[in-house]
């Protein structure tokens, strides 16, 4: 049992001897903690209260109509200066065209079903 708590002793303070060693080679590296302690932090200063941070602001009633008539008097223009696209041409048949065409379609028609004759 003895060799064993020897042992045992031993690595602990290989262990102790290189945290030691890390700890002086940290403070070697950053500084020490106070050094640490004087870097510049980032957010809000801890001395600083609630009262410094800028209320809400709010809109007065005429304000917005302001703003809703200047946006209407925008679309307004943007829909003026945007040209409508020309009326495409549709159907450029005339009544006696079509007269003619149902003629000729009735015709058609005639030719391929010709009358069946009546039974009496």
């Amino acid at each position: 049992m003895a060799i064993d708590l020897s042992n045992i002793i031993a690595e602990l303070e290989q262990q102790r001897d290189a945290i030691v060693r890390a700890l002086e080679a940290l403070r070697g590296f950053g500084g020490t903690t106070e050094a640490a302690a004087a870097v510049k932090r980032r957010g809000r200063p801890p001395g600083l209260k609630k009262q410094a941070v800028r209320k809400k602001r709010v809109l007065s009633p005429e304000g917005r109509r302001r703003i809703i008539e200047a946006t209407k008097r925008r679309w307004a223009a943007a829909k003026k200066a945007q040209k409508a696209p020309p009326a495409k041409k549709r159907g450029g048949m005339t009544a006696a065209g079509r007269k003619r065409l149902s003629e000729l379609m009735k015709a058609r028609w005639a030719s391929k079903n010709p009358p069946k004759p009546v039974a009496r």
